[in-house]
């Protein structure tokens, strides 16, 4: 593999400024393929010790990796010295390093030399040996860094000044910085579960390599075992006194923003970063993440352009990129970057999982169950893509295979929270297919699995769901108790927005109010909305809220004319979790009962038609309550359109064909259709 400097000429005569130097894979002629490892690891491990010396101005081998793949050698595993002089040339670095590893019994002996790139004279020579792979560590790159840093134009004082010592910042395991290597390829595949074994293996090895546990940290955040991401960056923090200084500004920009909840450090850090290492696309990446986050999608957009201008096939910050025209509506331009990742990484699976989200969500839902099927092609445990292909055939109202896909998604997914996530989204389901019992049932289980783990995140979705649930049956007293435990357990979680979950609960308890007809409640509730909002415009739960307010206040049908169908919503990022929320509350169709009960079906009618069909050309991507064919049936019924409301009905039983029996709604339709059938 392939390492260097940032290209700074070398002024004659002079030591000021930083050396250009590369270091490119070690030949392996041991005769044993278990140590081909070792060709790309001691070339890291000099260039992180050369890092040290202040002396150069190091690069990280990704992007050295970036050059080769705009050379057309992208696929190229080991490079020899005719392609490292090639990419010297283009660089302008005017030293690099060769060198071969051999073993006799246990004694290892490393060769290094370093040339002239444009004269291809060898400058210096050096040879190294110990006994045991151990040695490579403990003193081998110490001794053939030295030689390095001594014969490239430094000056002998601050040479032997340069501390010179890898265990001082590294690993102590070899082994372990293996692991620690193939765990960062794994994560950039958002392959997250095989990156956490990767970096647990590397720690396990190694208890204090600093890196490795930020990467496990990163792992255990993607895969929402949130106690053990702070568990592991704790465990960076602490260890990274054995780090390089480039590492140890990231930490820190990690512990700001995870730990000690202070963005704005976590930005202080991030900027620091991109002044010290301004050739590496990582930074620039992490940079477009903290602006995405903040809400920032242009500041965002700009980060990930300068990623990409360090490396233009950077596919995860492509990958961002047309995510951030996607929410901007700029599908077209969204595709054109999307086409890209996936050109770049046709071998993984997130490229295509990221352009079924674009066809989901430009209302091309059967382009986009076709994509997530690629991604489970190119990796069945990609339980993302699962799922998602679950909730687009319930968009659809295809309840088998709803099922089918939510099985496939139990399945493949990799931890015991991401599983207590799942038991979650099937309770969700559950209850919306009209199984009561069997959603209640997981919900409580979940909540005794999960008991003592301090993941606030389960408990707040445990209350939250069964609140909606209880509000959803009528139940608003123990709705009102549960919208009580939700919230403090979002206060519990410090992550949290606290205002945001104040104005959920504020809008369960409004709506619950609404129930019990004590209006003046709800008003009260929408006023303490009101306060807490950041843009009362494009506030859902005030809008919401008020809304029901007018429809249950209405004195004449007039009044019902200038209130909207629905709520604008935004839609949330694709995530199984988000997108079900986004369904809550089950039903919306207080408007249509409204009309109803002013006697005016013909616009109940239209609202419950609009409901139940799906329309690409809109922003909403609700699930259809089967509830909706019920209704609609009824009012059918009642103007006389036998074949629609029989229609209507045989859709509503064939969603709910496993409703419990406590559920009122299957056996009336079946009571309603039989007559209906009859009559025929």
């Amino acid at each position: 593999m392939y390492y260097a400097v940032r290209p700074y000429f070398v002024k004659a005569g002079l030591d000021l400024a930083p050396v250009p130097i590369a270091v490119i894979s070690f030949e392996n002629q041991t005769g044993e393929n278990s140590l081909d490892y070792l060709q790309k690891a001691i070339p890291s491990l000099i260039i992180t010790n050369l890092e040290q010396s202040a002396l150069f101005q190091t690069i990280t081998w990704e992007r050295m990796h970036d050059v080769m793949n705009q050379l057309g050698k992208g696929d190229v595993t080991f490079i020899d010295s005719d392609l490292g002089f090639e990419i010297c040339r283009k660089e302008e670095i005017p030293f690099i390093v060769i060198g071969s590893f051999v073993k006799a019994g246990e004694v290892f002996v490393t060769d290094a030399k370093v040339l002239d790139v444009n004269t291809k004279q060898i400058i210096t020579s050096v040879s190294t040996k110990g006994n045991g792979l151990s040695s490579i560590l403990q003193s081998q790159i110490d001794e053939l860094s030295k030689t390095i840093l001594q014969s490239v134009r430094t000056s002998t004082r601050k040479a032997s000044a340069s501390p010179m010592h890898i265990l001082d910042v590294t690993t102590n395991s070899l082994a372990a910085y293996d692991y620690f290597l193939k765990g960062r390829e794994a994560y950039d595949k958002m392959y997250f579960d095989d990156a956490r074994q990767l970096f647990e293996k590397a720690v396990s090895i190694d208890s204090g390599f600093a890196i490795a546990y930020l990467y496990l940290s990163h792992s255990f955040g993607a895969l929402k075992i949130l106690h053990k991401q702070k568990e592991a960056l704790e465990n960076a923090y602490f260890a990274s006194a054995r780090a390089t200084e480039i590492e140890k500004i990231t930490i820190r920009a990690a512990y700001a923003g995870i730990i000690q909840k202070d963005p704005q450090q976590q930005l202080k850090l991030l900027l620091q970063l991109a002044e010290k290492a301004p050739r590496d696309k990582r930074v620039f990446y992490s940079l477009g993440l903290w602006y995405r986050d903040s809400g920032n999608a242009t500041e965002a957009a700009t980060q990930f352009l300068k990623a990409v201008g360090l490396d233009p096939d950077y596919g995860e910050a492509i990958n961002q990129l047309a995510y951030i025209y996607f929410n901007k509506g700029d599908f077209v331009k969204a595709l054109e970057y999307l086409q890209k990742y996936a050109s770049l990484n046709p071998a993984d699976a997130n490229p295509y999982d990221s352009m079924g989200d674009l066809y989901w969500r430009m209302g091309k839902l059967d382009e986009s169950i076709e994509s997530y099927k690629k991604a489970l092609e190119m990796k069945p445990d990609f339980y993302f893509s699962a799922t998602k292909i679950a909730y687009i055939y319930g968009m659809k109202e295809d309840y088998l295979q709803v099922n089918r896909w939510m099985e496939k998604a139990r399945e493949a997914t990799p931890s015991d929270s991401y599983r207590a996530f799942y038991y979650w989204s099937s309770a969700f389901v559950d209850y919306f297919y009209g199984k009561l019992d069997q959603s209640m049932q997981k919900l409580d289980k979940l909540s005794i699995q999960t008991a003592g783990n301090e993941n606030h995140l389960i408990d707040l979705g445990f209350h939250w769901l069964k609140a909606n649930i209880y509000f959803d049956l009528g139940q608003y007293q123990m709705a009102q108790k549960e919208n009580n435990s939700y919230l403090h357990y979002a206060h519990l979680d410090p992550s949290r927005d606290a205002k945001g979950d104040s104005s959920g609960f504020y809008l369960l308890a409004g709506l619950c109010h609404i129930g019990l007809n004590h209006t003046d409640s709800a008003i009260a509730d929408i006023e303490r909305i009101k306060l807490l909002s950041r843009d009362l415009k494009n506030d859902f739960n005030y809008n919401y809220l008020e809304r029901e307010i007018k429809i249950t206040s209405a004195q004449h049908s007039a009044i019902l004319d200038s209130i909207p169908l629905d709520v604008i919503q935004p839609l949330p990022v694709y995530d199984f979790l988000n997108i079900l929320v986004y369904n809550v509350p089950f039903r919306r169709n207080s408007l249509a009962e409204a009309y109803q009960r002013f006697g005016m079906t013909d616009k109940s009618i239209a609202i419950y038609e609009q409901m139940i069909t799906f329309d690409p050309s809109t922003s909403y991507r609700y699930l259809i309550n089967p509830r909706y064919h019920y209704y609609l049936g009824i009012l059918y019924q009642e103007k006389g359109l036998q074949e629609k409301a029989v229609e209507q009905y045989q859709k509503f039983l064939g969603l709910w064909q496993d409703a419990d029996q406590g559920f009122k709604e299957p056996a009336d339709a079946k009571k309603r259709l039989d007559r209906l059938l009859f009559t025929k």
